[in-house]
């Protein structure tokens, strides 16, 4: 009997070894990332879908059509519309390339111009017509 288990030893520790050494070897290893993947910053949203990515960059009339739709919405808005009718409003303008709102905020930009938000019960600082079409952008 101590024969055999002798003999079974050493093949109870290799089969120990064996079981060892593939569960160690079988674990993933990190591939390292490029080096360039994490230097390049990730596009802007303007510059994807080709918009000025500051409002001084925004073309004059642009900007006068920014302000006549911001000045209708706020009218409207305090004429009691919604902000779901806000968006089918904007959204049937021609020159509002995209516009989206929920039950708080709605916000729009036009053709060739920044985004602009109108928040529902938000205070306006006083302020000149043109700071506050600045502040609104």
């Amino acid at each position: 009997m101590d024969r055999d288990h002798e003999q079974r030893a050493p093949t109870v520790a290799a089969v120990l070894f064996v079981l060892v050494a593939l569960g160690c070897g079988a674990a993933p290893t990190a591939t390292p990332l490029p080096s360039t993947a994490l230097a390049q910053p990730a596009a802007l949203e303007c510059e994807t879908e080709s918009f000025p990515c500051v409002f001084a960059d925004v073309p004059a009339n642009v900007r006068a059509e920014t302000e006549r739709l911001a000045d209708e919405a706020v009218r409207l808005v305090n004429d009691g519309a919604s902000n779901d009718e806000l968006v089918a409003w904007l959204d049937s303008e021609e020159s509002v390339a995209e516009v989206e709102g929920d039950s708080d905020a709605v916000r729009f930009r036009p053709v060739g111009g920044r985004g602009v938000w109108i928040i529902r019960g938000a205070p306006l600082a006083p302020s000149s017509r043109g700071l506050a079409a600045d502040a609104l952008a």
